[in-house]
């Protein structure tokens, strides 16, 4: 079972998922989603998410921060790169209603291109940041010495 912080940020991701211009088979994004069927649809994402980062579990991502913000980002990426392997990615919008005409051989494009986009701000958060969410403290004791 996931933690509650981890179902947290499960739900961020999923909203900004909701809120592109496709859709992957996943239903629209609600509140009254159970924290199960998050978690079936984006934990795999979380975790490849935590295992980049050196991480068990969220919970010591501050909320609010731009931590949490990369973190909730890198959900989507990995998302992202899951569902362009997958034949069904439907856009959101109807054609008929707003006159567009859509190319369906562009969309493993748009995606390719939304997924370099969010790599590039990790990327460039991870330069910047120092990673200040898994730099943490040493407590082992030698000689009596705490390091």
């Amino acid at each position: 079972m996931a933690t509650t912080r981890n179902v947290e940020l499960m739900r961020n991701a999923y909203q900004k998922l909701d809120g592109l211009g496709l859709s992957f088979g996943l239903p629209a994004y609600s509140d009254s989603i159970t924290d199960e069927d998050i978690t079936k649809y984006l934990g795999l994402d979380l975790k490849d998410t935590l295992r980049e980062i050196g991480m068990v579990n969220a919970d010591l991502v501050v909320s609010m921060s731009k931590d949490e913000m990369m973190v909730e980002d890198r959900i989507v990426y990995h998302a992202l790169r899951r569902f362009r392997n997958k034949a069904s990615v439907f856009f959101k919008f109807s054609t008929a209603t707003d006159g567009k005409t859509i190319d369906k051989q562009q969309i493993p494009k748009i995606l390719a291109q939304m997924i370099q986009e969010y790599d590039n701000e990790w990327i460039n958060w991870k330069k910047s940041s120092g990673g200040s969410i898994w730099t943490r403290t040493s407590t082992v004791v030698t000689n009596g010495n705490t390091d």
